[in-house]
């Protein structure tokens, strides 16, 4: 989004590098700050300010949409958060490496990793999406895979695997780009390998990416489990990876995107229907006579009298059809959506 403020903005000075116990009312004069080859429970914070004037830059020049930033500017910055980059991880890896009560955690390191990164991505990604036909721009490419893999991947840490699989805004949605930036590439690769005959030569290279994709479509499942209600993350990977097993095994690349659309349309479903704490009685169950409470639980204990107009919602029988067609038309719209096209254990 474009950035709502800039250095322009503020004058305010960088907070010092000193532990939260060291502050105190009337006490930030004469406090003095730490070296900051000292870790504090500040050093993060100063660690972040350092790329903040460069993120910043980086959020005006891919929302300016009264003109497009030049290969070159994309480059110069690039390589100066980068720098930025190398420096912290540097850093971080300098205070975990100490033998000291304080120090940096995997979480923090990740957060870290995926603030400063995922402008990297948002960066070269156009001309990452132009690379596919100008070898110019190959660099973009190498650029955003990096950054799709480490932020798809990150160090296995259970605090902040909390965070992607609660956490809003950025924590969801850097891990789908990501994903989906490992999606473009994939498919990239296959169909440069089919045309130099090398799918199969190339499948065991290819095959870390296909694990991160996985990974963070486990991830989108695991969100839906936890409260998550959009499940178009977790639907749209499925399909791009299904696209990218039917390339790689030779298959009906549009079999295998449908193929994987219903199933994972079919489990969010699932998912969502698994979540809901109350159920509401079937007619046929005669919970809805006047004061029968039967055996269904409706909201707030309200009466089962005033839901008898709702469907029942236990025992359903999923049709795909009726996810509207912001998902995919019927099929009969599509020709290569007949029957006849698909195996015979496939129904729609």
């Amino acid at each position: 989004m474009p950035p709502l403020i800039s250095q322009d903005d503020y004058d305010t000075l960088a907070p010092k590098n000193i532990d939260d116990s060291e502050i105190a009312e009337n006490s930030h004069m004469s406090t003095p700050a730490k070296p900051s080859t000292t870790f504090t429970q500040t050093s993060l914070q100063l660690i972040l300010l350092r790329s903040l004037p460069k993120r910043l830059a980086i959020a005006r020049l891919v929302n300016h949409f009264r003109s497009k930033p030049t290969y070159e500017d994309v480059l110069r910055l690039s390589s100066e958060v980068s720098e930025l980059l190398r420096d912290a991880t540097k850093m971080i890896q300098t205070f975990q490496s100490r033998n000291t009560s304080l120090k940096p955690s995997v979480c923090h390191n990740n957060l870290i990793q995926l603030s400063i990164r995922r402008f990297l991505q948002s960066l070269h990604l156009p001309f990452a999406l132009k690379a596919r036909k100008d070898p110019h721009f190959y660099f973009s490419r190498k650029v955003c895979l990096e950054q799709a893999l480490v932020v798809s991947m990150p160090q296995p840490d259970e605090d902040f695997k909390q965070l992607i699989c609660l956490g809003g805004g950025m924590f969801r949605e850097i891990m789908t780009l990501g994903a989906f930036g490992l999606c473009l590439e994939l498919i990239t690769q296959l169909e440069e390998d089919s045309v130099n005959l090398s799918v199969d030569r190339n499948r065991a290279q290819r095959q870390p990416y296909r694990e991160a994709i996985q990974a963070v479509i486990n991830i989108a499942e695991e969100r839906l489990h936890l409260g998550e209600t959009n499940v178009k993350g977790y639907l749209f990977l499925s399909m791009a990876l299904g696209q990218i097993d039917a390339m790689d095994n030779g298959a009906v690349i549009e079999e295998g995107i449908y193929k994987a659309a219903k199933q994972s349309a079919t489990k969010g479903y699932e998912i969502l229907i698994s979540r809901l704490a109350w159920r509401i009685p079937e007619p046929d169950a005669g919970h809805n006579a006047p004061g029968s409470q039967g055996g269904g639980l409706l909201p707030n204990g309200a009466a089962n009298g005033m839901m008898e107009d709702q469907p029942a919602v236990n025992n359903v029988d999923f049709n795909f059809e009726e996810l509207g067609s912001w998902l995919c038309p019927a099929t009969d719209e599509i020709p290569w959506a007949s029957l006849e096209n698909f195996p015979a254990d496939f129904q729609i």
